[in-house]
């Protein structure tokens, strides 16, 4: 396997929901066949220990199955070939999720009312501090300035605006939505 198939796998793997130890775990198991816990361990050099926490995931995620003999229990991964079932299953759960965000989407007009007399009647005439840390902070105070017709002051570190995500954020959503 090349370099690049690695990084193809990893990365797909990554956007099914595994994270870097699952991915490297679920890939040795492949290679391994069925395998025990100590195998795994000796083929990825992650600490026995450090493996259990990443067993059920797996399993929970449709990668790995557990297989009991007796006082024995051995590990096997999922034929690759049921990734497809697995990412079907992930739309199917997004759909689900989609109508129950429209649902609520329809509904929040009508409760926003409600939640923005309750916010008014207790935070009336005070000023509002709220601190806000790393890329997420900077985009959400963003957000907050576009959605809000008041006055907002913010402050930021310059070297955040120089990463990559950030500039593509200010230029595409901030001031795309601003003008």
């Amino acid at each position: 396997m090349t370099k690049k198939t690695s990084t193809e796998i990893r990365q797909i793997l990554s956007q099914l929901g595994l994270n870097e130890k699952e991915s490297i775990l679920y890939l040795a198991a492949l290679e391994l066949g069925e395998c025990s816990i100590k195998e795994l361990s000796e083929k990825t050099n992650i600490n026995r220990t450090t493996i259990y926490l990443y067993i059920n995931p797996l399993k929970q995620k449709g990668f790995l199955s557990e297989i009991k003999k007796g006082n024995r229990t051995t590990f096997i991964a999922e034929d690759p070939r049921d990734i497809t079932n697995i990412v079907d299953r992930q739309k199917n759960e997004l759909k689900t999720q989609i109508g129950e965000l429209d649902l609520v989407s329809e509904k929040l007009p009508e409760v926003m009312q409600g939640l923005l007399a309750i916010s008014s009647s207790s935070h009336k005439d005070k000023p509002h501090v709220r601190f806000f840390e790393g890329i997420e902070g900077i985009k959400q105070v963003h957000y907050h300035i576009l959605n809000h017709a008041q006055s907002v002051d913010s402050f930021f570190s310059i070297k955040n605006t120089q990463q990559p995500e950030i500039q593509e954020f200010l230029t595409k959503e901030y001031i795309e939505g601003k003008v």
